[in-house]
C-alpha cells in the first residue's frame, strides 16, 4: 500500500510539473506570436516608407524640379545666348583642342574688358 501511494503522488508531483511545462510553453508561444505579428506591422511600414521615399526621390530629380528649386533657394538663373558657348569637337580632337579654345576664348574674355 504504501508503495502505490508513493506512486500516486510521484504521478501527481509528475502531472503538475508536466502542466506547468505546458503552460509556461503557450505563453512563450503567445508572447513569440504577437513579437511576430509587431515585426509584421513595422515590415508592411517600412516598406510603405520606402515606397514613399522612392516616390519623392523621383519626383526630386525631375530636370523641372531641379531647375524650380535651383531657381528659388539658390537663385540661380539660365544665361543668354549670347553668353553660351558651344564645342564641337571631332573624334581624335582631344584635351589639346579644347585647351587651345579655352585660351582663345579667355583671349577674347580679356579683350573685351580692355
Amino acid at each position: 500500500m504504501f508503495r502505490s501511494s508513493m506512486l500516486n503522488v510521484l504521478l501527481a508531483v509528475a502531472l503538475v510539473i508536466s502542466a506547468l511545462a505546458l503552460v509556461t510553453t503557450q505563453y512563450r508561444a503567445r508572447k513569440a506570436f504577437v513579437g511576430l505579428e509587431i515585426a509584421r506591422g513595422q515590415a508592411e511600414d517600412l516598406a510603405a516608407r520606402q515606397r514613399r521615399l522612392e516616390a519623392d526621390l523621383a519626383r526630386a530629380a525631375q530636370p523641372a524640379m531641379i531647375d524650380k528649386k535651383a531657381r528659388r533657394i539658390l537663385g540661380m538663373e539660365s544665361l543668354p545666348a549670347e553668353r553660351t558657348l558651344y564645342l564641337t569637337l571631332h573624334a581624335g580632337e582631344g584635351a589639346a583642342r579644347l585647351a587651345e579654345l579655352d585660351a582663345a576664348r579667355l583671349r577674347a574674355g580679356e579683350e573685351g574688358v580692355r
